[in-house]
């Protein structure tokens, strides 16, 4: 068993082939009723990556096969400097071998080269060996997650109707965006996903993120590169000409079965006045007016985020899997490593 270890940017296509067969057999077990991308989409989107993101990736090789990977990632910004973005797989018939534990030193001496102090990770429910391993190294679990499914066959029409009747338009103004975001609204988009700062962070230790306009073109760079669609509705203040509030839904075209409910928020100060079910119920009569091959969407909320789970909820969400983010100090890794 040999390491090597790229930048996920500039991967040669023997490692790309090697992944996309990992994330493949992963993927898999994670969710087996959705399909992979291909390896040439994933090869566009390792390729697209923004530059603002700083992403390396370690691959465990046996037998010219990829059975296990790391990946530690930050973006190059000056909000949460101690912290790395991290993920660890091992393929399931290579499981308990020390797998984990080869690439968990990699992560750990980057870590310590570039002097972040805490690891973020997750863990999911369907694959228990993974909140296993991060119990065993001293990770503690942080914000635990619901990931919901909305079978869009289910979708009650009448109340999608009560609630785009009730909306508050004669203060706001709906709107979407569809595609890549205007320029000429940049930095006031980049103010919205300041909202995303007041989502519930339960015990991570993490700080507030100003997200730029150059982060947003970046983005959007990389999403056209790999052919993703996105809509994204909006609400807009009358008197003020501020926007207020959005939700995200993002897919590819490949793969119209299944969309992604991204982001959803209100500033503070405009919350209670129905305006989070105002956007849902504007996305979801789109969703089924033009995009007559979708079949479900998926979403991911905090267990704590009451509000937002009961506007899922009543729109017929249900549970599908627990989502678990942790954090794990470096100190405390190398700790384990050396034990």
């Amino acid at each position: 068993m040999h390491i090597s270890s790229f930048l996920i940017q500039e991967g040669r296509d023997s490692d790309y082939a090697a992944l996309s067969d990992l994330m493949d057999v992963m993927r898999a077990e994670r969710v087996p009723d959705e399909p992979s991308a291909p390896l040439s989409e994933r090869q566009v989107a390792w390729r697209s990556v923004p530059e603002l993101y700083r992403i390396r990736t370690w691959l465990a090789w046996e037998d010219g096969q990829a059975v296990g990977r790391a990946e530690a990632g930050y973006p190059d910004v000056p909000e949460n400097a101690h912290l790395l973005h991290t993920l660890f797989e091992v393929h399931p018939a290579h499981r308990r071998r020390g797998l984990g534990r080869t690439l968990l030193a990699e992560v750990v001496t980057y870590a310590e080269t570039l002097g972040r102090r805490s690891l973020l990770l997750s863990s999911v429910s369907n694959v228990p060996d993974g909140e296993a391993f991060l119990q065993r190294i001293g990770a503690r679990p942080a914000l635990e997650m619901r990931v919901s499914r909305l079978e869009l066959a289910d979708v009650d029409a009448g109340l999608l109707d009560r609630w785009l009747e009730a909306g508050p338009a004669a203060d706001f103004e709906l709107g979407f965006w569809t595609g890549v975001y205007p320029d000429e609204h940049l930095e006031d988009i980049a103010r919205l996903y300041d909202i995303l700062n007041t989502a519930p962070r339960g015990e991570l230790e993490v700080e507030d993120v100003r997200t730029s306009a150059e982060e947003l073109r970046q983005r959007d760079r990389s999403f056209a590169a790999t052919g993703q669609r996105r809509w994204v509705a909006y609400a807009l203040e009358r008197a003020s000409g501020r926007f207020v509030g959005f939700t995200e839904l993002d897919w590819h075209p490949a793969r119209p079965g299944t969309l992604s409910q991204g982001a959803t928020g209100v500033f503070p100060e405009f919350r209670g006045r129905g305006l989070g079910r105002w956007l849902k119920a504007a996305m979801l009569r789109r969703v089924m007016l033009e995009l007559p091959e979708a079949r479900r969407i998926e979403t991911g909320n905090a267990q704590s985020n009451a509000p937002m789970l009961a506007i899922n909820v009543a729109l017929g969400f249900r549970p599908h899997r627990t989502l678990i983010n942790w954090q794990l100090e470096v100190e405390q890794a190398r700790r384990y490593l050396d034990g």
